[in-house]
């Protein structure tokens, strides 16, 4: 973050992509939230952070790729996705 300030200001990494267009599409979302994509490898690491609050790094790339890649979603959906399973496991481990 040091080294690429703009990256947390939810900013591309690469500045030439900043103009994408991104689609904006609830229920795409929603179905890759809830695991419902119809690619078994997406549905099982969403459903894996739904679940366990946590997702191997592998398919956290594959799950974050489907979403920006094939359904041209806004990658800081992703983000926000993750934060919140992230945010869930913590809870569950101060108990």
């Amino acid at each position: 973050m040091a080294t690429w300030p703009r990256t947390s200001m939810g900013r591309p990494f690469l500045e030439k992509f900043a103009d994408v267009q991104w689609e904006v599409n609830e229920d795409h979302l929603q179905l890759w939230k809830d695991g419902k994509t119809g690619y078994p490898i997406v549905d099982a690491a969403m459903r894996a952070c739904k679940v366990r609050g946590w997702m191997e790094n592998r398919v956290r790339m594959v799950a974050a790729c489907f979403l920006v890649k094939d359904l041209m979603l806004d990658w800081r959906e992703s983000f926000a996705t993750f934060l919140e399973c992230q945010n869930m496991m913590s809870e569950v481990a101060d108990r």
